[in-house]
């Protein structure tokens, strides 16, 4: 996987060049648990929401025998995968495609997604897709948002929500975000077919240099509230939720704003 872009049936309409800029934290995690990975080369990968595929590159890169292939639902985002990583490697592709609905049948090795899946919301149907891409005894590494992740910073987006400014555009909105825990993936992957290596839970804190920096990563890691503002209007709402969120968790001493994100960590087998 690369980057968090919508893996879902919902795809969002990305800005992939804003996302690039505002992906930093998202890429940093990625490289982590790819270098984490046991491959010896050969292997087929999938990497189910890759978005503009700069980690999906990485994993080519650490696979130079095998075959490499990046999906997200967003047409944008593999507009820019292709434009900017496939050239790079001959055994690697990109396609627009639900994460719901893999077609993909014993294709490959390794199943892997960082910084994604908390964009779907049907969890139990992307699992029973990947047991059947994958080929027995191939391996899932799975990493995204888990419950209680952005602590105060959702309360604030829900306050903002509903501010008499902003409460008519929010009318009818359902989060597209699927925040699971060890309690429903533990039962899920073994209802699927897999014997489970690894489930837990990784606590950090995301800091973010400044204002600025802030507000791009709200810009798209919260693109489903900004989008349902007009674009003029879009500033002030993301002023109003960084003013909030300050003053409920203010800057340290440095300037930066600090998040604390919760991730769930998986690592499991299929079964032969």
């Amino acid at each position: 996987m690369s980057s968090e872009a919508s893996a879902s049936g919902k795809a969002f309409a990305w800005d992939a060049r804003d996302y690039a800029r505002n992906s930093r934290i998202q890429e940093e995690f990625g490289r982590k648990h790819i270098e984490l990975l046991e491959l010896s080369g050969g292997e087929a990968v999938l990497d189910i929401g890759c978005g503009d595929g700069r980690l999906t590159a990485v994993l080519a890169q650490r696979v130079p025998r095998g075959r490499v292939v990046g999906i997200d639902s967003s047409p944008e985002m593999i507009a820019a995968a292709r434009e900017t990583q496939q050239s790079l490697h001959s055994h690697l592709t990109f396609e627009t495609m639900d994460a719901t609905a893999l077609p993909f049948h014993a294709e490959f090795d390794l199943v892997f997604s960082t910084s994604a899946l908390h964009w779907v919301k049907d969890h139990l149907a992307v699992l029973r897709g990947i047991v059947q891409a994958l080929k027995p005894r191939g391996d899932l590494h799975l990493t995204f948002g888990a419950r209680g992740t952005l602590g105060g910073l959702q309360e604030v987006l829900n306050a903002v929500m509903r501010a008499p400014t902003w409460r008519a555009r929010f009318q009818g909105f359902e989060s597209p975000y699927g925040f699971y825990g060890m309690e429903e993936y533990g039962p899920w992957l073994e209802q699927c077919g897999f014997i489970v290596e690894r489930l837990g839970v990784v606590e950090r804190d995301v800091a973010h240099a400044g204002r600025e920096a802030f507000e791009g990563w709200l810009r798209t890691t919260g693109m489903p509230y900004a989008e349902r503002i007009e674009a003029e209007k879009r500033p002030a709402f993301l002023r109003e939720v960084i003013d909030r969120y300050v003053e409920r968790s203010p800057m340290d001493a440095e300037g930066a704003i600090h998040v604390p994100m919760v991730n769930l960590v998986v690592k499991a087998r299929r079964r032969d």
